[in-house]
């Protein structure tokens, strides 16, 4: 495997299936959830592997989400006993597209401050999804791959 063929990131399948369905049942609402995984470096290059998808309880309109309080308190006991890091977050945008808003960037920005911490956008009724990260004042989309484990 050269340099050039290791992504930014991994994304497990199941994990998108998660959060897909996830969001499916919350429509027409826009939904959240938190990104887990791990962070590597292969020959210098650091990318991450989101394994799971764990839903946030969240206030949410067809136009906007922000999560419960305390709701990174549940998942902090889901971290520590599957030793998994949060890599990022995702939301959906029911209709409108993958792209991060204003909104997101802030959110992106506030919450998710690592260069490593990813944004996953998930449209339900298109069925489309993309990947985000943060580069300066502006987002850009990674080097992505879909990958399932057997097993």
């Amino acid at each position: 495997m050269s340099d050039a063929d290791v992504a930014d990131v991994y994304v497990n399948f199941d994990a998108l299936l998660k959060a897909y369905e996830h969001f499916v049942r919350k429509l027409p609402k826009e939904a959240m959830g938190f990104l887990l995984g791990d962070r590597y470096t292969y020959r210098g290059k650091e990318w991450i592997e989101v394994t799971d998808y764990v839903p946030v309880e969240a206030e949410a309109s067809e136009t906007r989400v922000t999560p419960l309080e305390g709701a990174l308190v549940k998942v902090g006991k889901l971290l520590q006993r599957k030793k998994l890091l949060i890599v990022g977050w995702a939301h959906s945008h029911p209709g409108y597209g993958c792209f991060l808003s204003n909104i997101d960037v802030e959110t992106q920005r506030r919450y998710f401050p690592y260069d490593y911490q990813v944004a996953l956008v998930v449209d339900p009724y298109s069925m489309e999804y993309d990947i985000f990260v943060l580069r300066g004042d502006t987002y850009v989309r990674p080097y992505f791959k879909e990958v399932i484990k057997k097993g």
